[in-house]
């Protein structure tokens, strides 16, 4: 009996691992219609004293709909157990949205913050160098 049990937990353990686990394409906090504006920013830091995000600006996406599609294309890992600080990455993507909520995503990890106040950060991880290729063809376009 207690060989049985011991099984079963191993198969379920093995199970939930598997099934968790894997790379699924970047889903975006909405509809890509609801975008207003995107931008790849570098140096990203957060003000306490004036609650808001400082950052560079390198560029501003200008064909909003086609980095949408590239962006959710794109393989990656989630997981949400002690996710590394966006404020660590290199380059950033920050997503506007009309209803004033925010997505910023970059190589390793992913942030969300809503109109109402509520924030939320992930690990992310994209396959390969697919994310840097990307960063880098936007701001060649925009030069």
């Amino acid at each position: 009996m207690k060989r049985l049990n011991c099984m079963l937990l191993i198969a379920i353990v093995l199970t939930m691992l598997f099934s968790c686990s894997g790379e699924t394409p970047y889903e975006l906090m909405h509809d890509s219609s609801e975008i207003k504006s995107i931008q790849i920013v570098k140096n990203l830091s957060y003000d306490t004293d004036s609650k808001d995000w400082v950052y560079e600006s390198i560029c501003e996406v200008e064909d909003i709909d086609l980095l949408a599609a590239e962006l959710t294309a794109m393989k990656c890992s989630r997981s949400y157990d002690d996710p590394p600080s966006i404020i660590t990455e290199s380059f950033v993507i920050i997503i506007d949205y009309e209803n004033g909520d925010r997505e910023f995503v970059a190589k390793h990890a992913a942030r969300v913050q809503r109109s109402d106040g509520r924030h939320g950060e992930s690990s992310v991880t994209f396959e390969g160098d697919r994310f840097n290729a990307l960063i880098e063809k936007y701001i060649e376009m925009a030069e």
